[in-house]
C-alpha cells in the first residue's frame, strides 16, 4: 500500500500486468514503448480517494505510461509516479473511471471530463510524494498535451469501457 497525504492511498500496487506491444514514434516524445495494462481481478489496483471513494482504471487498455516532453523528462522521473500516471492514461483512454463510492459496495463506470481525470492525476502524484515543483511540472505537461490536441475539457465521448 502507498500512502500519501491525508490518507489518500493505492491499494494493490501490484495489482495489474504490463505487457509491451510495440513502439511509436511521436513528434515531441523519443520513440515511446506501448504497453498492454490488464488489471488483475483478484486483487486490482484501487486509489483510496480522501472523499471515501475508491478508483480503479479500466479492465484492460493500452499505455505508454506517462507522456512526459523531452523538454520536461529532465525534471519528471517518469516511473516515480507510474501509478497515478496508469490511471491518468486509463481516464484519458476511456472517458472516465471505475468508481465506488462510500455508500455503495460495486464500482460503475463514471464519465469524467478530461480536466476531471487531471485534478485527479494531481491528487494521485501527491499521494506518491510529488514535491510542488514536480506537481507544477507534471500538471503543465498535461495542460501543454490537452492543448496539442485541442481537447481542453471537453467530455469524452460515450460508452469506450470495456465491463
Amino acid at each position: 500500500m502507498v500512502v500519501g497525504e491525508n490518507l489518500m492511498y493505492f491499494a494493490n500496487p501490484e495489482g495489474y500486468v504490463l505487457k509491451k506491444i510495440r513502439n511509436e514514434r511521436r513528434l515531441f516524445f523519443p520513440d515511446k514503448a506501448i504497453y498492454r495494462f490488464t488489471l488483475d481481478q483478484g486483487s486490482p489496483l484501487t486509489f483510496c480517494a480522501n472523499s471515501g471513494a475508491d478508483y480503479q482504471p479500466n479492465r484492460q487498455y493500452e499505455t505508454d505510461m506517462g507522456s512526459i516532453p523531452l523538454f520536461l523528462q529532465w525534471r519528471i522521473q517518469k516511473d516515480r509516479f507510474l501509478l497515478s500516471f496508469l490511471f491518468h492514461d486509463s481516464a484519458w483512454t476511456h472517458g472516465g473511471m471505475w468508481v465506488r463510492n462510500k455508500y455503495s459496495e460495486e464500482f460503475r463506470f463514471v464519465d469524467m471530463s478530461r480536466w476531471q481525470s487531471n485534478m485527479l492525476l494531481s491528487s494521485m502524484v501527491r499521494c506518491e510524494g510529488a514535491t510542488r515543483r514536480e506537481l507544477g511540472y507534471i500538471m503543465a505537461g498535461v495542460s501543454i498535451g490537452a492543448a496539442w490536441k485541442g481537447l481542453h475539457s471537453e467530455p469524452f465521448p460515450k460508452g469506450r469501457a470495456s465491463e
